[in-house]
């Protein structure tokens, strides 16, 4: 696992957390936070865009990802989707899961959560580590390392951008 702390550039970081904080930037309402819970809960409910999905790119927003992507070293794209969460009253841990399933291991598959703001929501990996959610920080780990995100209790909505990809090296 890496992170990366003020991984864009300012000028860079601003112009993508303007994009996505802005009020004309689409997002669309996803009903549960992972795909494998069937499990009904409070707050299980967050708002996704998907900037890229089975073999191309669907969003007219995809090139702001661009200062990301030319960092990422990568053979090819699989998904990138941003995730926005909206405040609870408390901090719930969501399940562990892994973004991609059923990929070779010789793939070097990989996974990047890239944290658009400050809050105290978090990132919690299976062995124990926890990846706070700090703008412009970039985190890089094996896909599959089984991961959970939070909600923030502290600020109006968290936003992270999801990558997965097969890296070059």
């Amino acid at each position: 696992m890496k992170i990366y702390k003020n991984f864009l550039e300012k000028e860079q970081f601003n112009n993508l957390k303007n994009t996505l904080e802005s009020m004309s930037f689409p997002w669309y309402y996803t009903n549960g936070v992972t795909y494998t819970s069937n499990i009904e809960v409070p707050y299980a409910f967050k708002f996704s865009h998907y900037f890229y999905s089975q073999d191309r790119i669907t969003s007219e927003h995809y090139n702001c990802l661009q200062p990301i992507l030319a960092k990422l070293n990568y053979f090819s794209i699989i998904r990138i989707r941003a995730n926005l969460s909206t405040r609870v009253p408390k901090i719930m841990l969501h399940e562990y899961h892994t973004d991609v399933t059923d990929q070779p291991k010789s793939l070097k598959m990989k996974t990047g959560i890239y944290y658009l703001n400050n809050t105290d929501g978090y990132t919690k990996f299976k062995n124990g580590k926890i990846v706070e959610c700090e703008e412009n920080t970039f985190v890089e780990f094996d896909s599959d390392l089984q991961h959970a995100g939070t909600f923030s209790s502290n600020s109006n909505r968290r936003i992270v951008i999801n990558f997965n990809y097969i890296k070059l090296d």
